[in-house]
């Protein structure tokens, strides 16, 4: 930075003399030099595409939820439909798996698995302890987005009511819940150390995004399950917790992938991947 007007600079004062300023002069003008205006702009720019990333995958998310609901209002559930109507049910169900809700919830999740993957790749061409946890967290959730593609809880579902044996099971109604808590319990310890060393706002926006994904995906299939063992797919409080559960797994990627962004694009992240981007080029 440098200071217009300031005489002991541009050198037009002596020793001694007094400055007459004249009126309506407010001091010094203080001007920006280049560098710190490029950096201003870079820095607003990042930001603006961090906002618009989160608007598209807000807006794609509403859409697709309003899809749903249009889907059970208008032919009920796809696998009751006939003909062309069952194909288009199909496609805009939550609950079938070749559907645009599943192939979006799996873009998503591949996305924070990959941009975790590229972090951790940079981190270890920078010779930096954190890359093992972020290896740890690329995996968990790439295994999250093969189990929304595959539906390997779903084959636990039968596996375990046998097992507990009972004549109604409640919340556990879809009973590979049971396993999945203590999944979700033990990943929680494992990525402990990660989540220590992360920066605040980083770790705020994942534990967040965890916290709301799996608020739908383990809360919201145990209300499902309770109120779908006394009913009919086609009850609406079932359609209503199926539409929450598949909001809360959707919204709470989106969550996770504004706060990787901004550890990527501006936070601790970014000088070892842009160090490991130019090295790999």
């Amino acid at each position: 930075m440098y200071v217009e007007g300031d005489s002991h600079l541009n050198g037009t004062m002596s020793t001694g003399q007094t400055e007459r300023l004249p009126v309506g002069f407010d001091g010094p003008k203080i001007i920006a030099s280049e560098p710190e205006t490029a950096e201003k702009d870079s820095a607003r720019a990042k930001t603006r595409l961090e906002v618009r990333a989160l608007w598209a995958l807000t807006v794609a998310e509403v859409v697709i939820i309003a899809a749903n609901a249009l889907t059970w209002a208008w032919g009920g559930i796809a696998r009751d439909a006939t003909g062309i109507h069952a194909d288009i049910l199909r496609l805009a169900s939550a609950d079938e798996e070749q559907s645009f809700q599943t192939m979006f919830s799996i873009t998503q999740l591949l996305a924070v698995g990959l941009i975790g993957v590229l972090v951790t790749l940079a981190l270890r061409h920078a010779r930096k302890a954190e890359w093992k946890g972020w290896m740890l967290f690329s995996g968990v959730v790439l295994f999250l987005a093969t189990d929304e593609q595959v539906g390997m809880h779903d084959a636990l579902v039968f596996p375990m009511r046998r097992l507990l044996d009972k004549d109604t099971l409640g919340p556990f109604y879809f009973a590979w819940v049971i396993p999945g808590i203590a999944v979700v319990i033990l990943g929680a310890f494992m990525l402990k150390g990660f989540a220590q060393s992360l920066p605040r706002q980083t770790r705020r926006f994942l534990i967040l995004a965890a916290v709301i994904y799996f608020s739908g995906a383990i809360g919201g299939e145990m209300l499902s399950g309770w109120v779908r063992e006394s009913s009919t797919y086609s009850n609406g409080r079932y359609i209503s917790l199926m539409l929450f559960e598949e909001s809360c797994e959707m919204f709470g990627v989106t969550v996770a992938v504004y706060g990787l962004l901004q550890f990527v694009l501006r936070g601790e992240g970014r000088n070892a991947v842009s160090k490991w981007v130019r090295s790999a080029l």
